[in-house]
């Protein structure tokens, strides 16, 4: 008895042992956050057998946050914060209970390679979506790379990043929420990949410097203002696959001077084309007697 006492005490022992003081493997469970560089990810899925899963990336920035909330806001490509009047701020200027926050915002700036895959804790993740917000409100955000295996970019994701000038999207994106990359005003030319069906609401709105675009054959729809006040756009192809060019779509292109359907002429909302002086006026009856 008191051997099988002793033998069962040991076991015991044992255990607690292998209990406490095992190392444990603290991996991030769906919906943790961790972060790299001036990036943060969200952890979205996990297989814990492959020791594999996927995330989104958002810039590392108090910016966007802080713009949803309302307690930014942006006028002449100073960013804001509401205080009350004479609040006393290094380095800010106050006026009306605004305070200018060019120092004092954590933000994010130069170029960006997002990557491909991230590793945390022994998992490999692979990046395949860029949030709603990511790097709206980025100011000093130039330029973005944007990996194969990304699938979906954000309503609003590079919205007013008003130096980006350069943005490589891999054919694997098959999504472009509205406002992606509204007020982008220094994005001179973009790549559509060949999966996007939609051009949403305002994607390219008031993409001012923008000259060149071409839409793929897979696009079967611009949404409302998808590329309104792209001021410097000189000429756009529509493809066959168009079936609908939603209201204000061009609005305000000033520069534009041509456009050509590969196809019969889509289904045309309101004012699509209004404020396009320059367009022919052969073409600008044509359209309004057909739409």
């Amino acid at each position: 008895m008191t051997n099988r006492f002793s033998r069962l005490t040991a076991l015991m022992a044992f255990s607690l042992a292998v209990l406490f003081f095992t190392p444990f493997h603290s991996q991030a469970s769906v919906g943790d956050t961790f972060i790299i560089g001036q990036l943060k990810y969200t952890v979205l899925s996990e297989d814990n057998t492959a020791k594999t899963g996927t995330v989104s990336v958002v810039a590392d920035s108090e910016v966007q946050a802080a713009i949803a909330r309302g307690d930014i806001f942006i006028i002449d490509q100073l960013k804001y914060r509401y205080r009350p009047k004479n609040t006393p701020t290094k380095n800010n200027t106050v006026k009306d209970g605004k305070i200018s926050e060019e120092n004092d915002i954590k933000d994010i700036s130069g170029d960006i390679t997002i990557p491909q895959t991230v590793e945390k804790d022994g998992y490999t993740y692979s990046v395949t979506v860029i949030s709603d917000w990511a790097f709206g409100g980025c100011m000093k955000l130039t330029s973005i790379t944007i990996p194969n295996g990304i699938t979906s970019i954000g309503g609003a994701a590079f919205h007013s990043c008003y130096k980006l000038e350069k943005v490589v999207l891999p054919e694997s994106v098959t999504s472009i929420e509205s406002y992606a990359f509204y007020r982008c005003l220094s994005l001179k030319n973009i790549n559509i990949p060949n999966g996007i069906t939609i051009i949403n609401d305002a994607a390219f709105c008031c993409c001012w410097d923008l000259e060149e675009i071409t839409i793929p054959d897979s696009v079967t729809e611009i949404d409302v203002a998808g590329f309104a006040f792209c001021y410097r756009l000189k000429s756009i192809v529509i493809p066959e696959s168009v079936t609908r060019l939603g209201d204000a779509a061009f609005l305000d292109c000033r520069s534009l001077t041509s456009v050509q359907f590969k196809g019969s002429q889509p289904e045309m909302g309101e004012k699509v084309f209004i404020y396009c002086d320059l367009l022919n006026k052969d073409f600008l009856d044509n359209y309004e007697k057909n739409k």
